[in-house]
């Protein structure tokens, strides 16, 4: 079995618990906790995104592609990975100053202190977890046993710590302490392995590592405009309640988009690997990719956008109901951002347009704040979605434009036609 069809394999099973994970916890926690504390946790889980972007700075694109390229070369794999290793540990010292800031100027959170805090332990763990060193050799077999280790330990803790509505700290922690546990195995699987040696970084190379990672994080946080921004946004406009509804329907729409994210990071470097040396191969590995995910997304968005009613009324507690609209108006999201990530991710990216990448992330997140803000204030979760779904398929638009310009039409342009 080739390398990338054992990769898909070990990620399908590791992402069956990520999907099995929140499929039992969130039904579970609705009758357990009310829906203005779901809605605390969102906004909680909304900051500390914030902060996931900060720590990962890109470095799962830039860096994967980096540690894919120089498989072969042990030495310059352990200068890659103390690098960034020591980049995202510096990015966590500040995403800590952002915790405490966050705790004395947002007003809804300044009484649930303990539950923003306890969200934070998925950001330090995000930032130890050298997924990327993982994923460029591709070598996923044990980091995928240790997130499902971890996974399945924490889902264990919440049926036992979380008891009631007095419980909303305990439920914040396990939810998101799973990083953190994972990345501490990964440290130690990858000291135990000596599968780089430790490598004193220069500033330099910190910059240089920063400078190159630029463009990827500014498109994450301009993405972040129509993600997590729009439900701190939110938090001025309506009640809490209202928020932990729609909170609780992303959570479901999430768990439908990570359905193709083993595709997404068994694809990915191999796809960078072969546009390096075989560009053909790469188009081809790409819409196959493609058409994968469109078999996992579409019949999902199907099934949600019909019985959203029936799903909600099954899987979350009665006082969950208005969730089913939110659910049903969600549901084809995950098809577009599968097309985007292609080729954004695959495409673009893979062949080095990061600047171009930004350029469009960073327009379209400037535009739509322009017209998010309206939409939400006026129409609140409804007008929320629909700024999502603008900005998303606009975005989508021009990025294929640009990869059949600039990577499919500078082939042509070399072949004369």
């Amino acid at each position: 079995m080739s390398n990338i069809k054992k990769n898909l394999f070990y990620l399908v099973f590791a992402q069956a618990v990520s999907y099995l994970f929140p499929l039992l916890t969130l039904p579970y926690l609705s009758h357990k906790l009310n829906p203005e504390q779901f809605g605390v946790l969102g906004i909680s889980q909304a900051i500390v995104q914030y902060f996931i972007i900060l720590t990962d700075y890109g470095f799962n694109i830039t860096t994967t592609k980096d540690v894919s390229l120089n498989r072969n070369n042990k030495l310059k794999l352990s200068m890659i990975f103390s690098t960034t290793l020591v980049a995202k540990l510096f990015l966590l010292s500040i995403s800590f100053l952002g915790v405490i800031i966050s705790l004395l100027t947002i007003e809804t959170i300044k009484g649930n202190g303990l539950v923003l805090l306890a969200c934070f332990t998925g950001v330090i763990g995000n930032a130890i977890y050298p997924l990327w060193l993982f994923q460029g050799i591709e070598m996923m077999k044990i980091p995928v046993l240790m997130s499902t280790c971890s996974k399945l330990f924490l889902l264990a803790g919440i049926f036992y710590f979380v008891k009631d509505e007095g419980d909303i700290d305990n439920a914040a922690l396990l939810l998101n302490a799973g990083n953190l546990l994972a990345g501490v195995l990964g440290l130690l699987f990858v000291y135990k392995r000596k599968l780089v040696s430790w490598y004193k970084p220069a500033i330099k190379d910190i910059f240089n590592a920063l400078t190159e990672g630029w463009p990827v994080f500014i498109s994450t946080v301009a993405i972040s405009f129509y993600s997590s921004f729009n439900t701190i946004l939110l938090s001025y406009h309506t009640n809490t309640a209202e928020i932990g509804y729609y909170n609780a329907a992303d959570r479901i729409r999430i768990a439908v988009q990570s359905m193709f994210g083993p595709v997404t990071q068994a694809f990915y470097p191999r796809i960078v690997h072969l546009y390096k040396n075989n560009k053909q191969e790469a188009v081809i590995l790409s819409r196959k990719g493609l058409l994968l995910m469109f078999g996992i997304t579409v019949p999902a968005a199907l099934i949600l956008f019909f019985f959203s009613r029936q799903f909600v009324s099954f899987y979350l507690d009665s006082s969950f109901a208005e969730t089913a609209e939110y659910l049903k108006l969600l549901s084809f999201l995950p098809v577009v951002i599968a097309v985007a990530t292609v080729y954004c991710n695959w495409g673009l990216l893979g062949n080095g347009y990061g600047k171009l990448v930004s350029k469009i992330y960073i327009f379209f997140g400037i535009l739509h704040f322009v017209y998010a803000t309206p939409l939400i204030i006026y129409f609140k979760v409804d007008g929320l979605i629909a700024s999502v779904y603008l900005t998303q398929i606009m975005i989508t638009a021009v990025t294929v434009h640009y990869y059949y310009l600039k990577v499919l039409g500078r082939d042509r342009h070399k072949n004369g036609n």
